[in-house]
């Protein structure tokens, strides 16, 4: 039942055996990993904790007043259900790069509600933003 990444795979532990593990891909498609393979490799478990940091990558262009951007976002994360508002979160200028500002949001949310709160957050920046006069890149 865990959701895992490893050798460039990633699923839902379905079934071990002996020599296998298998996952089912979110895709619905079924993997089988050598257990020899996942025993030497790197196995990142993204379901075994009850929260998750969802983090948001966005850029905008050098016009764009930060502490707006900031203002904007935080309150789109404040009205989301799926954030926990007893943890923090923030948006801070993540990288500078030739025409354009990358930025992170970064909330807490619950494991299971991960990707349900991610895509609603994407699209409400995409949509909020350029209300606000922010242009995206």
């Amino acid at each position: 039942g865990d959701y895992i990444e490893s050798n460039g795979v990633e699923g839902t532990v379905y079934k071990i055996d002996i020599f296998y593990t298998s996952l089912k891909t979110v895709d619905n498609k079924s993997v089988k990993l050598p257990n020899g393979t996942l025993s030497n490799g790197n196995i990142i478990n993204t379901s075994q904790e009850e929260y998750r940091l969802l983090i948001l990558d966005f850029m905008v262009g050098y016009d764009a007043q930060i502490s707006k951007v900031r203002e904007v976002v935080l309150n789109l994360m404040e009205r989301d259900e799926g954030v926990c508002k007893d943890r923090p979160q923030s948006v801070n200028i993540d990288k500078l790069n030739p025409g354009r500002v990358r930025l992170q949001a970064k909330a807490w949310v619950t494991n299971k509600e991960y990707w349900d709160v991610r895509y609603r957050m994407l699209e409400a920046i995409k949509e909020e933003l350029p209300k606000q006069g922010i242009s995206l890149f």
